[in-house]
């Protein structure tokens, strides 16, 4: 397998994906108003960051967008549903268990470490099935 495997326009898409994801998640309507509270992140503050914030968070998107679509390809899922298994295990293996070390050792809320990890579980299930079937 190699670079040239991977559909780099699924993987744009993916990354979009990921901004549109994040942004509903955390959407005042979601668990924007909790991660606010849990995070101590004054909204003030944040609107002059805003364009760097969500372009970093494209690069971001992008980078786990491509790791995931060569483990999608490594794992030779071509369903949606395989895609998602896919996203699955990524998520389980590392972005469920790394975060938990802010809730160990910074004594982060639990409830914020779920908040963030289930944003990131729903991303890599539906970017995992966009990128099988693609």
């Amino acid at each position: 397998m190699s670079i040239s495997d991977v559909n780099l326009l699924a993987v744009l898409v993916s990354g979009l994906l990921s901004i549109v994801i994040g942004g509903l998640w955390y959407s005042p309507k979601l668990f924007g108003s909790k991660w606010l509270e849990l995070s101590n992140v004054n909204p003030e503050e944040c609107k002059g960051r805003m364009g760097k914030c969500y372009l970093g968070a494209f690069i971001l998107g992008l980078i786990m967008s491509f790791v995931l679509a060569l483990f999608v390809k490594a794992a030779h899922a071509q369903t949606a549903l395989d895609g998602a298994k896919v996203g699955f295990w990524a998520w389980l293996g590392f972005g469920a268990t790394i975060p938990f070390s802010a809730v160990l050792w910074e004594k982060k809320p639990v409830a914020l470490y779920l908040i963030h990890t289930g944003c990131l579980l729903v991303t890599l299930l539906v970017i995992g099935a966009l990128l099988a079937v693609w």
